[in-house]
């Protein structure tokens, strides 16, 4: 050690014992039998509170007398302050409150020293309240008899006379004149159940030389009708009053105390505590963690607009330093893998995934149907049918021409009939969607191109790939091979989703663009003569409807191409889109009642396809329509709905069929298992779990049925899931004013999804009002379905940052912990690895390679692990486990402080743990890290 440092050794040596010194000798400040108030947590919560200050005001600033003046309204909290405007006619928009620090540390002075703080008051008439606290004042020498009734004459003014701009009705009663409120039913309605009334009353008088403060906590609720505006009984009064001249300002020692019992830990001590100790060392832990700013740097007039700042987590941290014996506490770092999510670890059992699966899942089966007793659900199965029918139908398309009409647009039907209810009746996972998607198109393609090289019959072929596909998922259900999605982490998870964003971006541009190859020519006849030709691709001239249909190209000097078809379809693609997206934002804006905004915003795709729908009808142009089949039966007409297993085959293609399903189950179970990782994600909240193996399994069972059918596999659609889990997101509704709607979860139920499919079944039925439906309506929903999955991808948020100055650069987590270029770095490899999938994809020849890419992407991510640093990967991705073994365990458990063993402050909503044997000694050193919260009296 160099003398330099054991010179830095020493400072801290005696800092150290200066920091202990401090901390032994304010030990005593905090009493003994308050440290389970602090410390400790129970299932047992605290009302809310709904908090009303009243001002008194007396124009005359030289009169005494107490009859001068009148009671005004000035202020009220439930989670952020409101005034009243000048004139007293509206409230202000709800903000945050902007205290001054004096008026807290007079509030902490009085809660230690004041006379009249009075604990559990049995009393239930206004009048023998107030007479109780200015008795115990004047007995105690306190107060004056004169100016106890000169109070006393004030505070029942209050009662009796009610504030300057409510509206009152006379009722006699007792020859007595009750003065009622008129209840805020709106406001009512943002109150929580529970909600108990604060009363403050502030004012300056000129008949006291003292200022006169007094809190008061009843044993019981009491309704008093005339003292709150809502009717909410209530539990605390706050009486403060003090002389003109003086350094006490009354009314910010009221607004200091709503603020106060805006604050849950605060609120929890003053329902519980018995002591005025305690309510102090409140005081002191607010002040302890609130920020203070300049004097000349903030207007306090300044209504600062409520946002959804996070405290909580800071609050966690700054304990953490307080409790834990480091000189330093380590982020390492949000630890939001999911790795270690039960559902994914190994049993060592035959079938022991899927038998927990079962298990997890059962207990909620009977929710799953009750859950979506709402209207969310409603407008979610209308949004999601027209989401899934229009890729069905195209699809269907696709199909047709690559298998020779052995399966179609019919087939395609039938199949998410079937499939998509008995997916969504027995799956692990039902907020997933399955669809028809491109890979397995892709793969269905090959398949029948190698059979009509072997003059193979193809859905005979195809079921027995079917079968094998089956039985190796099988496999991987019982072997609990799922597993293995935890080395599926949000660098292969997103790249994948961006993958098939992207898809259904291009996709309705490209399709709104081909329209431009179907339009109609007029033949201006030149000189006379036919000037406008058809020619074919092969340079041949066909009819000039051949054109209209996309068969060839116009040519010739005397073509008039009429582009009202295009146009209108552009205009129907920005439409539909703009529409969705205005109706979507519509949530969180302030037009229009809250009811209507929530209707509006989860109608929106049904909304807007009726309204583009409708003008296209009025305009009467010829705009491309939605084709369905007409008719349940098979379009190739040498089929049937059964596959024989070989029909004219020979017997050993069963045994060939073995090594393509092979890539298809690797297409498969990335395929569904990436977007199960995706809907799970812990942001989400869901609250059932997961069923990984569950899915699998009933999957392989579809696979079997889909294959002697004859129609095309089913599965899990990544954008169309990420819409679904979207559009059943739930916030809270009787919010506080001004308080942002938060998201609490997601309604995970079955219904919509056998609700759609079963629409989906009966399209047939429907073919004469479905061919109304422009196809550009449904591209513009496609176009709002990818745009939408891209919102909610970090890696999209990360490639705008490579485009934005460090100014405007949002404020999130890995911002401020990876620097700059390491975040573009590890977005330039996902965009690499996206494009290869791209390319992989669009070229036919490669693009059976395509699982093995994704396989490949996890292999690259595993790789980067050499590149970037662990508390990097953990705030750009997710922690991706050891290959072999289990080696993690021992860095969790290095990693996990002594601190998080310990009970918490109750503000950080920590259960006590019953096996900690040693809770006293964590008491008091928790005791000593947070002496700092009292001064030295």
């Amino acid at each position: 050690m160099s003398v330099k440092d054991g010179h830095n050794s020493g400072d801290e040596h005696r800092s150290g014992d200066i920091l202990k010194s401090i901390s032994d000798r304010r030990l005593s400040k905090i009493p003994a039998n308050s440290h389970n108030l602090f410390f400790y947590d129970d299932s047992e919560s605290v009302p809310s509170s709904f908090t009303e200050l009243d001002k008194y005001v007396n124009l005359n600033k030289l009169s005494k007398d107490p009859k001068d003046g009148h009671w005004e309204e000035t202020s009220r909290w439930i989670k952020f302050q409101e005034v009243v405007d000048d004139g007293g006619k509206r409230w202000s928009k709800p903000h945050i409150p902007v205290v001054n620090a004096n008026s807290l540390f007079q509030l902490k002075e009085f809660f230690f020293r004041g006379s009249a703080v009075h604990f559990d008051l049995k009393l239930e008439n206004y009048e023998e309240i107030v007479e109780n606290v200015l008795n115990d004042l004047v007995k105690t020498d306190h107060l004056s008899d004169l100016a106890k009734e000169k109070i006393t004459t004030l505070l029942l003014r209050r009662l009796k006379e009610g504030v300057k701009h409510e509206k009152k009705i006379e009722s006699s009663s007792e020859s007595q004149v009750v003065i009622k409120r008129k209840g805020n039913k709106k406001l009512v309605k943002k109150l929580p159940t529970d909600a108990e009334a604060t009363n403050i009353f502030v004012g300056h008088v000129n008949f006291l030389d003292k200022p006169f403060v007094a809190w008061v906590r009843l044993a019981e609720p009491v309704l008093f009708e005339s003292l709150t505006e809502v009717p909410v009984p209530t539990r605390f009064l706050f009486f403060a009053l003090a002389p003109r001249k003086g350094d006490v300002n009354a009314l910010e020692l009221g607004r200091a105390y709503g603020t106060l019992m805006t604050d849950e830990l605060f609120r929890k001590i003053a329902y519980r505590t018995k002591t005025k100790t305690d309510l102090k060392i409140a005081v002191s832990e607010y002040i302890h963690n609130a920020t203070v700013l300049p004097p000349c740097s903030l207007d306090p007039k300044l209504r600062i607009e409520p946002t959804l700042v996070a405290t909580e987590d800071a609050r966690k941290l700054k304990f953490k330093h307080l409790v834990t014996h480091v000189k330093e506490f380590e982020d390492d770092g949000p630890h939001h893998d999911h790795g270690n999510d039960p559902a994914l670890q190994r049993t060592g059992k035959f079938a022991g995934g899927l038998i927990k699966d079962i298990k997890r899942k059962a207990k909620w089966y009977v929710s799953d149907f009750t859950d979506s007793l709402n209207l969310e659900c409603v407008s979610t199965f209308c949004f999601m049918y027209f989401a899934l029918l229009s890729p069905i139908v195209t699809f269907g398309g696709l199909l047709e021409e690559a298998t020779d009409k052995r399966m179609a647009a019919m087939e395609n039907l039938f199949s998410g009939a079937i499939c998509g209810v008995l997916y969504h009746l027995f799956s692990g996972q039902p907020l997933t969607i399955i669809g028809s998607t491109g890979p397995v198109l892709v793969f269905e393609t090959i398949v029948f191109d190698m059979c009509s090289a072997f003059g193979w019959d193809y859905l005979s072929f195809r079921s027995w790939i079917n079968l094998w596909t089956a039985i190796y998922l099988m496999i991987i259900t019982l072997t609990d091979m799922s597993s293995l999605v935890k080395y599926i982490t949000r660098f292969t998870e997103e790249s994948f989703a961006s993958l098939i964003a992207f898809i259904f971006i291009y996709e309705a541009f490209a399709k709104s663009f081909k329209i431009k190859s179907t339009l109609r020519a007029l033949d201006l006849k030149i000189n006379g003569t036919d000037s406008c030709f058809c020619q074919s691709a092969e340079g041949l001239n066909v009819d000039l409807d051949d054109c209209a249909k996309g068969l060839g190209s116009y040519s010739g000097d005397g073509c008039y191409v009429l582009y009202d078809k295009f146009l209108m379809s552009i205009i129907l693609v920005a439409g539909t889109f703009i529409i969705i997206m205005a109706l979507k934002s519509m949530r969180s804006s302030g037009y229009f009642p809250t009811k209507m905004r929530a209707i509006g915003a989860d109608f929106a795709v049904i909304i807007s396809i009726a309204i583009m729908t409708s003008f296209d009808v009025l305009a009467g142009i010829d705009t491309p329509k939605l084709t369905m089949p007409s008719s349940f039966k098979p379009t190739w007409s040498g089929r049937t709905w059964f596959v024989p297993p070989f029909g004219p085959n020979p017997i050993h293609t069963a045994a060939i069929a073995a090594v393509p399903a092979l890539l298809l189950t690797i297409l498969i179970f990335l395929d569904q298992q990436i977007t199960a990782v995706i809907v799970n994600r812990k942001e989400y909240k869901l609250k059932k779990g997961c069923g990984y193996h569950l899915d699998l399994f009933v999957l392989s069972i579809l696979i079997v049925i889909t294959g002697y059918l004859g129609v095309p596999i089913y599965v899990a659609a990544t954008v169309l899931s990420i819409n679904h889990v979207n559009s059943l997101k739930v916030q809270t509704e009787a919010a506080a004013p001004g308080e942002p709607q938060q998201f609490l979860g997601v309604r995970e139920q079955r219904v919509t999804g056998i609700v759609t499919f079963i629409l989906i079944g009966v399209s047939v039925f429907m073919t004469k009002l479905l061919c109304h439906i422009p196809m550009p309506v449904l591209y513009g929903v496609f176009l709002f379905m990818g745009i939408n999955a891209l919102g909610t991808l970090q890696f999209f948020e990360r490639l705008c940052l490579m485009f934005m100055p460090m100014k405007y650069q949002p404020d999130t987590e890995y911002i401020r912990h990876v620097p700059i270029k390491t975040i573009h770095l590890f977005t330039m490899f996902q965009v690499v690895c996206l494009s290869l999938l791209w390319i992989v994809k669009s070229i036919k020849s490669i693009s059976i390679a395509f699982p093995v890419m994704l396989i490949l992407m996890i292999v690259v991510r595993k790789l980067m692990e050499h590149i970037f640093t662990p508390k990097h990967l953990s705030y750009l991705d997710d922690i991706m486990p050891p290959v072999c073994g289990s080696g993690s365990a021992d860095h969790d458990s290095d990693r996990s402080s002594d601190a998080e063993s310990l009970p918490l402050d109750r503000r950080l909503s920590v259960q006590y743990t019953p096996h900690y044997e040693k809770g006293h000694e964590a008491a008091s050193l928790i005791t000593k890290r947070m002496e700092s919260l009292v001064e030295d009296d």
